[in-house]
């Protein structure tokens, strides 16, 4: 009993190191994209999950048509 408590805690921490790398990868504190430095990036939707973490980190989501990045704005005021 105990090796499979420690396999779902292992396994949930595995996953969450994940998240937090996949999150810091994209994320930035401008909305030009971070890669080509394009000023008009388009805003695409957050799956749920991100929308319901909202209150606790406030981000929108990008998408740059000029090179292709997705990156992950975190903040509500316009830069």
């Amino acid at each position: 009993m105990k090796l499979a408590h420690y396999l779902v805690i292992g396994s949930a921490t595995l996953l969450l190191a994940l998240f937090i790398r996949e999150f810091l990868r994209h994320a930035t504190f401008q909305s030009h994209c971070p890669v080509c430095k394009d000023d008009h990036p388009d805003r695409i939707k957050r799956p749920s999950w991100a929308k319901a973490l909202d209150f606790i980190v406030p981000s929108q989501r990008f998408y740059c048509y000029a090179c292709g990045n997705r990156f992950i704005r975190v903040g509500k005021g316009m830069q």
